[in-house]
């Protein structure tokens, strides 16, 4: 995200009326734009955090669009092996939106019920609350659906702790997640809205296979080598430029 965004990385609390302190290399190496000494405004900051709220939300399009162009520059280049590397860690990094996305919207809904025919003429019922799985019965061939879903439902976990937050580890919230996503899974019934936020990463979802196929389950991470960083690489300037693109940083 540094890569593309003049993000601070200082963690010191910062005061809005009088900022004080002295900036640090990232400053001069056009890296940050220095809130701490009151070099760059409220308002501008704001604007390149509103980047990076936005592509956790929602869409991580205006985040890695600085990054897929150097992509492509440096496979125009003939630095192949560059290009890889970074292919791959914008893969990691769209992997991490989407995963966020997928679980923050199971987490949002108070209760849903999901049914699967369970291969005898029957019905395998899940209670779901928050990305919890808080029941779970089979409804047999000729007994009542109804009935069976009216026991389960009386006798479900009552989760503590505040609405639209997660209710299980992210490991049990992905296994209902891959359960519902599964041929032949029906919803029953819905407590709220289940809706994946919009555009979010559908956009890039060629992308990801490509990278996928290309990298071969490989760690990106796992790669001791450089990519060269320009010391004032291109980057997401407040505002956005024609065709809704966001304006570049001029690198030096």
């Amino acid at each position: 995200m540094h890569e593309s965004l003049p993000l601070r990385q200082c963690t010191p609390r910062i005061s809005a009326r009088a900022p004080a302190g002295s900036a640090c290399a990232l400053f001069d190496m056009g890296r940050c734009g220095a809130p701490c000494t009151g070099a760059q405004s409220v308002a501008a900051y704001a604007d390149i955090a509103a980047v990076l709220r936005a592509a956790v939300a929602c869409d991580p399009g205006a985040l890695v669009a600085p990054l897929l162009d150097r992509v492509e520059r440096l496979a125009a280049e003939e630095r192949y092996e560059d290009a890889a590397v970074l292919r791959d860690r914008v893969a990691v990094l769209l992997r991490a939106v989407r995963r966020r996305q997928r679980l923050e919207s199971l987490a949002a809904v108070p209760e849903l019920v999901l049914a699967r025919p369970d291969g005898a003429g029957g019905w395998e019922l899940s209670v779901v609350r928050r990305g919890r799985l808080v029941s779970a019965g089979v409804a047999p061939r000729g007994s009542s659906v109804r009935g069976t879903l009216a026991g389960l439902l009386s006798t479900a976990e009552t989760l503590l702790g505040p609405d639209g937050e997660i209710a299980a580890s992210v490991d049990e919230t992905e296994l209902v997640l891959r359960w519902m996503e599964k041929p032949g899974t029906r919803l029953v019934e819905l407590d709220g809205t289940l809706a994946c936020p919009a555009p979010g990463t559908g956009a890039f979802s060629r992308f990801l296979a490509l990278a996928d196929g290309s990298s071969a389950g490989r760690d990106p991470f796992a790669d001791g080598r450089s990519l060269g960083t320009r010391a004032r690489p291109d980057r997401i300037t407040a505002g956005v430029g024609a065709a809704g693109r966001p304006r570049l940083a001029s690198p030096a």
